[in-house]
């Protein structure tokens, strides 16, 4: 006799699948690069906007760890070419981190070797992708109100954001755009917090 899991056991248990498979992905680039796992989601989020510097303290936040072990996993990609810090010139008291060429280059390799993750979900419907990036997205802004996730850039939890009326379409006030579930951001670099 099989026992019935719940929806909510499913769904997180689904989520965490999916998980790790990011994470085990992760660590065989990090063999193959000779990088620890944060080291590789230092140069990925770089790799986001790479002709953007990023702050040592917003990479910490971004990633859910303490600015310190950032600063340090910075300076080990330093010595392994992939990084460099200059000054900001607003602030001399704070650090920038862009990528090198070759950081750039170990980007590309990282995106093209997690390929396969992202290529499973080309083989949905598009409009099961959109609702599927809705649902996850809903799940993020949650787990940001709940103190669990620290940051999120997402639409839904940006000022901006205007949900759509009785399931109609969402809109962006800054944008003046309507966003189909497809078109919602993960990342905005207009973000602002509700």
């Amino acid at each position: 006799m099989t026992s019935r899991v719940g929806l909510d056991r499913k769904l997180f248990d689904a989520i965490d699948r999916l998980g790790n498979a990011v994470r085990i992905a992760r660590q065989r680039i990090g063999t193959t690069h000779g990088l620890s796992p944060l080291q590789i989601q230092v140069v990925e989020l770089l790799g986001e906007s790479p002709d953007v510097p990023r702050r040592v303290g917003s990479i910490a936040t971004e990633l859910g760890v303490s600015s310190p072990t950032v600063s340090d996993t910075i300076a080990t990609l330093a010595d392994k070419g992939l990084v460099e810090r200059t000054d900001d010139p607003t602030d001399l008291r704070v650090t920038l981190v862009g990528l090198t060429r070759r950081g750039s280059m170990t980007a590309s390799k990282i995106s093209l070797a997690l390929g396969p993750i992202m290529d499973a979900t080309r083989e949905l419907p598009s409009s099961d992708r959109g609702t599927a990036l809705e649902v996850m997205l809903e799940t993020i802004a949650s787990l940001q109100r709940a103190g669990v996730i620290s940051i999120d850039h997402s639409c839904l939890t940006c000022h901006h954001y205007q949900r759509g009326e009785h399931g109609g379409v969402a809109h962006c006030g800054l944008l003046d755009i309507d966003l189909e579930p497809r078109d919602l951001r993960v990342t905005c670099a207009d973000h602002s917090l509700v």
